[in-house]
């Protein structure tokens, strides 16, 4: 059988038991650190018209959910206080800790 797959099956399972990230999830998180690495602020509307995986309501529930976890959290603009945007939460690092442990 194919190692990486053991890899990714134990992963996907570390994730999930340990930081509640399931498949979808790590989908999301990829959009948002691929906006960020490009020097993008990323909010949440935003994230919401380009995240065409799942609906809006169910992504809308993931943000709310991976904030709720402390893997993300919600930043404001000074001049529109209704504008959110998403910023790396406290555990985001001890889950790509977690991630590099396992590749």
């Amino acid at each position: 059988m194919n190692q990486e797959l053991t890899k990714l099956a134990l992963l996907l399972t570390k994730l999930e038991a340990k930081f509640d990230i399931d498949v979808e999830k790590v989908h999301l998180l990829n959009t948002v650190n691929s906006r960020w690495t490009s020097d993008k602020t990323v909010r949440v509307t935003d994230l919401l018209k380009a995240y065409t995986r799942t609906s809006r309501a169910t992504t809308h529930r993931m943000i709310k959910e991976l904030v709720s976890d402390k893997l993300l959290a919600f930043g404001y603009d000074d001049e529109d206080k209704r504008a959110k945007y998403l910023n790396p939460g406290a555990k985001l690092d001890k889950a790509i800790t977690e991630i590099q442990k396992v590749m």
